[in-house]
């Protein structure tokens, strides 16, 4: 598949040109084919079709557009200065995350490009897959990114403009820089000149970003450091001392400042795969096939005194958890622990000067990259997933706290090769517009909407544990094979089979589900043709006659079984339908490839292996049998057009269209190349022909032909063109379009094509400015959750609140002023209720307190009230003045320490009195000041420390004690 992600409709091929056959050529061969068949039908029932322009001819392409891509990148995401947007590679195309959201901002895109000057100098994004992207040394306000494509590009991202592209002349495989390193970039680029198989077959490049150095890259920008096997990833230390590379099972160091040295070589025991550095100490880590993760102390002088052409073994400290290879490694910001992932599809958290470990399991997919920002309170580890999604993990929980994906792949048909014969689940469900497709699991199908552009749902059509493989076997989970759902939405079918081995039989389920707003299981059938596998399974258009909904499906055990509902009435009086066999049929031993219905569903028709049978759906009467001598080995058939009156089937070269009216083939088609698909158009009398062009014998091209025919015509009414090939199509129901398909490439990504694509315009899936969104959830800091929102800087409103808000909501009193003066009464007779309705009564705690205080003065009980306070949410202008009195008021009240009161004693003193010696004299210490008495309650201590704080007297000896009443608390009674 090209690695363009939207296509225009205008595109087109140069080695296809249009149909100049004549009409005169056509019938000639149409004459020729009745001869020699032998056919006595008239001439004109027979028709042969247009012959099909050859690869050198041209051809429009159809309009397509993909919904989602299965490679998923390995770089690590890319956060910003500040944490709020983070990068993510995808394809040839750089994705902007908000990390407050989780959407798409803005998106990097191969027609990326900024002003008309930046287009003139710099060109357009990039042409190949993108393989590095970090922030600039200097300005993190700027993107660097390399791609295959040979290209270096600097970015504003927060503009989408693209200021300047660097032509290296190789494929760049990894990129890294350091602000330490001001100026420069190093580059891991694949050698052109070089065979793959060659000892050293990529080289490190440091490349100057100074445009004037760029001029003559061969004389002044570029500087080759070294050559080495093919790179897996290349760091440079957070000093920016040492650049070290693996590759293969070496470990290449080499210093900054003396590149001219050369490189030094440390051998593993095994292949590495994914390398780190520590954030503060010259070391780094690597993880390895076996699981392994190392630690190398290797940097030091030695290193650059020693030959670099020898290879060392140095000593190094190994902590092995993963049973299978490890895919990415990544330290904490303080270096304390080092995070690691792999197939396993757990994130592990290693204690370092423990050696301890901690889990996050099951995360959903293998994970491919670690990325860490550190937040306010905590950090969160971002996990980039074999599933193309991203999960958000809390440090401080370990949990789970956001997951960002749209379409899910199947990391595991997306990695291994599935056959291409093996059918995969496709469908369009009518009632909520969407697609069924195969998820980021095979026991699961995921409900995905193109016109919103969301991920509905999930669902679980088999249970089974997400585990990765034992040793170097995989183990086999039950996938879904197939779906198909009925005209109205209602039914769903799938199929799910899991293959089995020396330990696990094999398992077959035949499952109906129910619409509901979601899909829920009614009806479950294990092995409904044995051991044999399903060929095909297909609803009934309509509901048949006295069986409503029916489902046919064929088996390699020579049986076509049709299933249908059968209300059930249980024990407790509760009626149930439930799907059950209905009947079976076989016809002379031979094995079913294909079935289908006509439109009304009074016809059943099943392709065997050389006849094709029509069958009554009622009474499973054979109705008819059609062979032909220009097909022998039909593969499948299909009804085309609303009429029933046409049947095609087809083979791996041949297409013939039958009229079953008359029993003849009214249209034939011979292809050059494999016909690989037939799809009928659903409402006109139209038949699409997939076929797949082959060049020098085996070789395929990646492309698709689609040839559209009409079965009163012979010719071909047009042939279009797609850059891929497709394992599954179906229709995409879009009323403003006449072809409007989806379908899964050969590469597991997501396309629709047709006439017309048409597709909510997503935000941030073209290059934009980033604005930042007032109205968006920011992070609250720890001032704000202590004190609560600040009133600076925020936009002055209004001090006169609105009238629906002094009224407190009582529009509808107002209301009586819309009507007519005439037709009102006086305004004498309705002040009373007016004043009532607009003046809202006061209910404070103060007055509440009080009313209790007087209905309770007889009762002999001290209670405590608690206060709620009614904090206004309107914003108001903090003035100087205000702030003036503040800081009068911190001035003027110093804080002072605690007094230490000593220990009263329990003996002696009657009545709480105690003797306090004071200026050489013991004297009661009732008679101290104020500031020493020991309050009666803890809330009304702080009410009199503030008091006599603020006093410039103190009491004397003889002065009564103050009774201290706070306006929030109930007055305690005390006894006389």
């Amino acid at each position: 598949m090209a690695a363009t992600q939207v296509s225009s409709p205008g595109r087109r091929n140069a080695n296809l040109t249009p149909k100049p056959t004549t009409k005169k050529v056509a019938r000639k061969s149409t004459k020729g084919k009745e001869k020699e068949s032998g056919n006595s039908e008239p001439s004109s029932t027979l028709q042969s079709a247009r012959p099909i322009p050859t690869l050198n001819e041209e051809h429009s392409s159809w309009a397509w557009t993909t919904l989602a891509e299965a490679s998923a990148s390995t770089h690590p995401a890319v956060f910003t200065k500040d944490g709020g947007y983070f990068f993510s590679i995808v394809g040839p195309s750089v994705k902007i995350y908000s990390t407050v959201t989780g959407k798409v901002v803005s998106t990097i895109s191969p027609s990326s490009s900024g002003s008309s000057a930046s287009r003139s100098s710099c060109g357009q994004g990039h042409t190949d897959l993108v393989t590095a992207a970090i922030l600039h040394p200097q300005n993190p306000f700027q993107l660097l990114t390399a791609s295959l494509d040979g290209f270096v590009k600097i970015w504003d991202f927060l503009d989408a403009v693209l200021l300047q592209s660097i032509d290296v002349g190789m494929p760049i495989s990894h990129m890294c820089a350091n602000n330490k390193l001001l100026g420069h970039v190093f580059l891991s680029v694949q050698s052109k000149n070089r065979p793959n198989n060659s000892r050293a077959n990529s080289s490190i490049l440091r490349v100057s970003l100074d445009p004037a150095n760029t001029t003559q890259p061969d004389v002044q920008g570029i500087k080759r450091v070294g050559t080495m096997k093919s790179t897996n990833a290349l760091e440079i230390s957070p000093s920016g001392e040492w650049l070290v590379a693996i590759a293969g099972c070496k470990a290449y160091a080499a210093r900054t400042s003396s590149l001219e040295s050369g490189f030094a070589k440390f051998v593993s025991p095994y292949k590495l795969t994914c390398l780190a550095f520590h954030p503060s100490e010259e070391y780094f880590a690597t993880g390895d096939q076996q699981g392994q993760i190392r630690l190398w102390f290797c940097l030091n002088e030695q290193t650059t005194t020693s030959p670099t052409d020898t290879e060392r073994r140095t000593q190094t400290t190994v902590m092995h958890w993963h049973a299978h290879a490890v895919s990415t490694l990544a330290f904490t910001p303080n270096g304390a622990y080092l995070l690691s992932g792999g197939e396993e599809c757990v994130l592990v958290i290693w204690q370092l000067h423990t050696g301890k470990k901690e889990f996050v399991p099951r995360v959903g997919a293998p994970i491919l990259s670690i990325a860490i920002r550190a937040g306010e309170s905590s950090e969160e580890y971002l996990l980039g997933l074999a599933d193309s999604s991203f999960i958000t993990v809390n440090s401080g929980t370990l949990s789970i706290s956001r997951t960002i994906s749209r379409i899910r792949i199947d990391p595991v048909v997306s990695t291994h090769k599935l056959p291409l014969s093996e059918p995969v689940p496709l469908a369009a469900h009518p009632l909520s517009s969407s697609l069924i497709l195969p998820s980021s699991h095979p026991s699961f199908l995921q409900t995905y909407s193109p016109s919103t552009a969301t991920l509905l749902s999930e669902l679980e059509v088999s249970p089974s544990n997400r585990v990765s493989r034992r040793d170097e076997m995989p183990i086999e989970p039950s996938r879904v094979e197939r779906v198909v759902i009925c005209e109205s939405g209602e039914w769903m079918a799938t199929l799910d089979r899991r293959g089995g081995d020396d330990n696990f039989s094999a398992e077959m389920h035949l499952k109906l589900w129910h619409w509901q707003s979601t899909w829920i299981l009614n009806s479950r059938v294990d092995r409904p043709h044995g051991v044999k596998s399903i060929t095909a399974m297909e609803f009934s258009p309509c509901r048949v006659d006295k069986l409503g909904w029916v489902l046919a499906t064929s088996g390699l055990d020579g049986s076509v079984k049709t299933w249908s509902i059968r209300a059930i009435k249980s024990k407790n009086g509760k009626t149930d339908d439930i799907w059950i066999n209905r009947s079976s049929l076989s016809f002379r031993g031979q094995l079913p490839s294909d079935l289908s219905w006509s439109p009304d569903a009074s016809l059943l028709v099943v392709t065997f292996e050389r006849h094709i049978t029509i069958h009554d759906p009622v009474t499973n009467a054979l109705l008819d049998s059609l062979t032909s001598s220009e097909i022998r080995a039909p593969h499948s058939n299909c009804f085309v057009g609303r009429s029933g009156r046409y049947l095609a089937t087809h083979n791996e070269r041949e297409l013939i269209l039958w009229d079953l009216v008359t029993r003849s083939v009214c249209l034939q088609h011979r292809s050059p190349h494999l016909i690989a698909r037939v799809v009928p158009h659903p409402n006109e009398d139209l038949v699409a022909i997939f076929e797949h062009p082959f060049i020098e014998g085996d070789n395929p091209r990646l492309s698709t032909r689609v040839t559209v025919f009409r079965p009163s015509s012979g010719f071909p009414e047009e042939i279009k063109n797609l850059p891929f090939r497709l394992r599954m199509v179906t229709w995409f129901s879009d009323l403003r379009s006449r072809f409007s398909l989806a379908g899964i490439t050969y590469s597991w990504d997501i396309v629709l094509f047709g006439d017309h694509v048409h597709l909510l315009e997503e935000e941030g899936t073209s290059s934009r400015e980033i604005v930042t969104d007032i109205g968006a959830v920011q992070r609250r800091t720890l001032f704000q959750d202590i004190f609560g929102d600040s009133s600076f800087g925020q936009p002055p409103t209004s001090l006169d609140p609105p009238m629906h808000a002094i009224s407190g909501g009582t529009q509808d009193t107002l209301n009586v002023f819309s009507a007519p003066t005439y037709l009102s009464p006086p305004l004498e007779t309705m002040y009373s209720s007016l004043l009532q309705g607009l003046l809202r009564t006061r209910n404070d705690e103060k007055s509440t307190g009080t009313s209790h205080m007087h209905d309770d003065v007889d009762e002999d009980v001290a209670m405590d009230i608690e206060t709620t306070q009614t904090v206004s949410t309107a914003r108001r202008v903090v003035d100087d003045g205000e702030i003036g009195n503040l800081v009068g008021l911190f001035k003027s009240q110093a804080i002072r320490p605690p007094t230490v009161i000593p220990p009263d004693r329990k003996n002696g003193v009657p009545n709480g009195v105690h003797k306090t010696v004071l200026n050489g004299a013991s004297h009661p210490k009732s008679l101290l000041p104020n500031t020493h008495r020991t309050p009666p309650h803890p809330v009304q201590q702080n009410v009199q420390t503030s008091v006599t704080s603020s006093s410039t007297t103190t009491s004397s000896p003889s002065a009564p004690t103050p009774t201290l009443t706070s306006t929030n608390k109930k007055r305690k009674k005390l006894s006389a």
